[in-house]
């Protein structure tokens, strides 16, 4: 009984004729704005993953590329190495007086091998290369891989 007169005498029970609406418009007021920030955070992940993948990619092309420069330096003089690279894997040469630079494009990446060695003339049966490997996708570098090898001295009685 005591009930019944509390609730009588609070006449906005009575009146919820447009309560849930505004109700509502708030809720969804509130939960777009949650959704919206969210977003962003979604919007910039699927970007990040992006960058992420194409990077992984140019490194796994790279250490392809790397590990076929191994494979033909075995038993090879640097002009071999330099006629398989144009010949057998599409290498073109740039010009650059200071070293040895070739270029290729492999799936979008734009990469580009430096080859330099040492200047001495000693009796040696090898000499030890430098190779520089640098990928780059729309102008910025992706991937840079360095190795030094040894390759087999030309014919060093030849006139």
């Amino acid at each position: 009984m005591k009930l019944k007169r509390i609730l009588h005498q609070r006449r906005f029970f009575k009146k919820e004729d447009g309560a849930a609406l505004i109700e509502l418009i708030a809720a969804i007021a509130i939960l777009s704005l949650v959704v919206t920030s969210f977003l962003a955070y979604f919007i910039q992940s699927a970007q990040t993953t992006k960058s992420s993948e194409e990077i992984i990619d140019a490194t796994y092309l790279a250490q392809q590329e790397m590990e076929n420069l191994y494979s033909i330096s075995q038993d090879q003089t640097r002009e071999e190495v330099l006629n398989k690279l144009r010949d057998e894997y599409g290498y073109t040469e740039t010009a650059d007086p200071k070293k040895t630079s070739l270029s290729r494009t492999l799936n979008g990446v734009n990469f580009t091998l430096e080859i330099t060695g040492e200047d001495n003339t000693n009796a040696s049966a090898s000499e030890m290369v430098h190779y520089l490997l640098i990928g780059k996708r729309d102008g910025q570098i992706e991937v840079q891989l360095e190795n030094v090898l040894s390759l087999k001295r030309g014919n060093l009685d030849a006139p």
